[in-house]
């Protein structure tokens, strides 16, 4: 008779040999059409919860990216002081140095969606990020320093 511990031993090492050898699932990016729907729920049905995906998307991307700055836009002189003065190494000036988007303090989630909603960039092949970049881009350039 074989030994308890050895044959556990062997299951665990073959369950953990199983798990080596499935694919790896990727976490799935939005499509622009599934973010396009989302904000149309969200705009047009008030606490829906497909729509909060949208909202959530959106915060998401605005929060975590270094390419979006949400602040009033730059004066000439903080944009000539960012250009000539400012040392790299702070956080808060280097998002603002790298930042290609910016968001002006009156811009929420519901103005962002209605302009997704409004964009003509097609959204048949396109990730949600490509769209949301487009609007961005369309609509709030930041100046190049």
């Amino acid at each position: 008779m074989q030994d308890p511990s050895k044959r556990l031993t062997r299951i665990f090492v073959g369950f953990f040999c199983t798990l080596l050898m499935l694919p790896a699932v990727a976490v799935e990016e939005m499509s622009a059409n599934t973010l396009r729907g989302s904000c149309t729920r969200m705009l047009n049905e008030s606490g829906d919860v497909y729509g909060e995906v949208c909202k959530a998307y959106l915060q998401g991307f605005v929060s975590g990216s270094t390419k979006v700055s949400v602040a009033a836009p730059r004066s000439e002189f903080m944009e000539r002081a960012l250009r000539t003065r400012a040392p790299g190494g702070s956080t808060d000036i280097d998002t603002l140095k790298m930042s290609r988007y910016c968001l002006p303090e009156g811009v929420d989630t519901e103005v962002l969606a209605q302009q997704i909603i409004d964009s003509e960039q097609n959204a048949r092949d396109a990730d949600a990020s490509s769209l949301l970049e487009a609007v961005l881009k369309a609509h709030y350039p930041c100046k190049n320093l």
